[in-house]
């Protein structure tokens, strides 16, 4: 599965990330493996999927904070740099 996620800010963008869902005993769990942390938990897969949404969205806004930022490479997935 791939989920697209619209970004507002300075600079509009749609992105498309893998998204695997499992299910582990009694929740579903939305994992994204190209962002490490990516992962949330939901009664149904449409809600697991919901709440990763929101934690990739935080993980952005942490990065952003940091002076972190994720490169798309067409070839090996996302690349994180620190920017100095």
């Amino acid at each position: 599965m791939n989920l697209k996620i619209f970004s507002a800010g300075f600079i509009n963008e749609i992105v498309q990330l893998p998204v695997v869902v499992s299910f582990d005993e009694d929740v579903y769990i939305a994992k994204c493996p190209t962002i490490q942390g990516a992962f949330a938990q939901g009664e149904t897969p449409e809600d697991a999927v919901k709440e990763l949404i929101n934690v990739i969205q935080m993980i952005k806004e942490y990065r952003k904070e940091r002076g972190d930022f994720i490169t798309r490479r067409s070839t090996s997935g996302p690349k994180i740099s620190h920017k100095e």
